[in-house]
């Protein structure tokens, strides 16, 4: 990701330490971002963060305070929880230490030795190829997608206005009168057939719409499963009392 936007100037340097092997950031001015978003301060509420797609907004803050927002808990952190650390001089992602290195010296002699999970390495690689199988998609390749799609779309649209139109033409031409029961049902069958192949459709277009923005504002995984996620169709409801009429009816 291209951080050199935020090169700022006259910040604090940066200084090193070693405490017990592990190497901390002392002295140095950090802003948070997921790409698309950053941190910025309310100027009317201090102490209060908000998201701000305005890169010359985004707060300047120390490695502490950038802890305490992304290992915060409760609702007014947990929007930044996917955020990333960028060195304000550097322009570099700083990942965090682990507090779990101890040093190099004997660490996994005798009774420190560690049992091997084998598992954990498929798990990764299968997330790998997972991952680099979802971009392997480009805008172009996901414009065709769409692009094909929508043509589905028009297509299962054209077919509902088709059996909607016949049978308004068979109660013209039949005094008004419904079909027969069981000519109904066939062409309830067909309508409830059509309306599951364009709601997988519209699903798979809504889909790629979210790809296609997370390729534009470079989103991280984390934030892509997310908006992915966000994106799945949820259960209709009822915009009047015949949807509940119609189910009591069907049991």
């Amino acid at each position: 990701m291209d951080w050199c936007y935020f090169c700022a100037k006259n910040h604090e340097s940066i200084e090193r330490i070693d405490i017990k092997g592990k190497e901390v950031l002392k002295m140095s001015s950090f802003i948070l971002t997921d790409g698309k978003y950053y941190v910025m301060e309310d100027q009317f509420r201090p102490g209060r963060y908000l998201p701000t797609t305005a890169p010359h907004l985004a707060k300047q803050f120390t490695y502490k305070q950038t802890q305490q927002i992304l290992q915060g808990k409760g609702k007014r952190y947990s929007q930044f929880r996917d955020y990333q650390r960028v060195n304000a001089d550097t322009n570099e992602v700083t990942e965090d230490v682990s507090s779990n290195y101890v040093g190099n010296g004997g660490i996994y002699v005798g009774d420190k030795a560690i049992e091997i999970n084998e598992e954990i390495v498929k798990t990764v690689c299968e997330e790998v190829e997972h991952i680099t199988k979802l971009f392997g998609w480009d805008k172009v390749q996901l414009a065709k997608y769409k692009e094909e799609l929508s043509s589905q779309l028009s297509f299962y649209d054209s077919e509902i206005s088709d059996i909607l139109h016949a049978l308004e033409k068979y109660q013209k031409e039949n005094d008004g009168k419904n079909p027969q029961a069981h000519k109904m049902a066939k062409i309830g069958y067909m309508l409830t057939e059509i309306r599951s192949k364009r709601r997988n459709v519209k699903q798979c277009i809504d889909y790629i719409k979210v790809m296609q923005e997370g390729i534009t504002y470079k989103h991280n995984i984390s934030r892509l499963k997310d908006d992915l996620l966000k994106a799945e169709h949820v259960d209709y409801k009822g915009r009047t009392d015949l949807y509940k009429a119609a189910l009591d009816i069907l049991g």
